[in-house]
């Protein structure tokens, strides 16, 4: 504040009379010191600085097309070195494979923080939230190739770091197999993650709720410290996400619950779900399963509908609903599979 305080009362004497060009020229060094290193990014950088094991977020654009729309003539990949501390290490692929060969979330540009704040940590993630055709955010993202590096996403990566530990990718022949985050001092000790069937590193999110499930602080009560006691109770020892909740900034991302969640409570119902383990789950084996479903069930109605009554038809046929919802409610949804229980349903319907 002082800097651009100095800045304006130059400019201001520069308006009373003649035009100095030495003072005209620190005028115009001291505006361009400002568009380069400000007092309030120093003094950021220093908060960072003071707390352990931030992560901070970069932004990817995910076509082609984006990329050009937004960068224009910028570099694609503008200070990717600055980040490759967070590259992921922990990579078994078959041999004579490389990252190039799979399909996994391919970017083709990112935006960063600036040079000087990057300095304020090791520590990075892309912070994206890739909705699904119908705009909602079902699926979260947790690796992607970045101009032929491996990196994690805020989610992966923050958790992590809470827990001290290293991302681990295992590769097939068509994609990623699994993925573990293994404590760092005791190689045993691992987090399993499942990730979708096609191997592109995705977890399907078990949502917490609609917006303001998990608790958000104020920026104004962290500069003023006015924060309640049980608000300090509850902040000591705990993993912050910092993100803009302003509506006009146009960050909602829905989810099954709510058309209007922040995108950084997103990111937060994935970090809950690998903490906790409570993923959504579609194993390989539930594709047959469903397949076997579809199958059976439409050969025996088709033969129930031509030989029976419509009364014994019909009996069978909220037998059937009922049966498939409680083996649905506690085979599968209890456990974390998610199931398409709707296209049995419609088919005999």
């Amino acid at each position: 504040k002082a800097s651009i305080a100095d800045v304006t009362k130059e400019l201001e004497d520069l308006s009373k009379g003649g035009l100095d060009k030495q003072v005209l020229k620190r005028s115009m060094d001291g505006i361009q010191s400002l568009r380069e290193v400000s007092p309030a990014d120093n003094t950021f950088l220093h908060g960072m600085q003071a707390f352990e094991n931030v992560v901070m977020g970069y932004f990817y654009f995910g076509s082609e097309e984006e990329a050009s729309r937004n960068m224009g003539d910028r570099p694609r990949y503008e200070n990717l070195d600055a980040i490759l501390t967070s590259e992921i290490q922990g990579i078994d692929m078959p041999k004579g494979k490389k990252l190039g060969d799979y399909n996994l979330r391919r970017v083709e540009g990112i935006t960063l923080n600036t040079p000087l704040l990057t300095q304020g940590t090791p520590h990075f993630a892309f912070f994206n939230n890739d909705a699904d055709d119908d705009a909602i955010n079902r699926w979260l993202t947790l690796v992607a190739n970045v101009n032929g590096h491996l990196m994690p996403s805020l989610a992966l990566k923050a958790v992590a770091e809470s827990l001290n530990r290293e991302p681990f990718i295992f590769f097939n022949n068509t994609g990623i197999e699994s993925m573990a985050l293994v404590n760092r001092d005791d190689e045993s000790d691992t987090i399993e993650i499942p990730i979708d069937s096609n191997g592109e590193g995705r977890i399907l999110v078990n949502p917490r709720g609609p917006s303001q499930t998990f608790h958000h602080y104020s920026f104004v009560d962290a500069y003023n410290d006015t924060f309640t006691p049980a608000e300090r109770k509850l902040l000591k020892g705990a993993t912050l996400l910092m993100g803009a909740t302003a509506t006009g900034i146009n960050d909602t991302r829905p989810n099954p619950f709510d058309p209007a969640i922040d995108g950084v409570e997103n990111h937060a119902s994935g970090m809950d779900n690998i903490i906790k383990g409570d993923f959504y789950k579609r194993p390989r084996s539930i594709f047959n399963t469903e397949r076997a479903i579809v199958l059976v069930a439409g050969g025996l109605f088709t033969i129930m509908l031509i030989y029976s009554s419509a009364a014994i038809s019909g009996f069978f046929l909220i037998a059937f609903f009922a049966g498939l919802y409680y083996i649905d409610k506690f085979l599968w949804f209890g456990h974390g599979i998610w199931t398409f229980t709707a296209i049995p349903c419609l088919e005999v319907a």
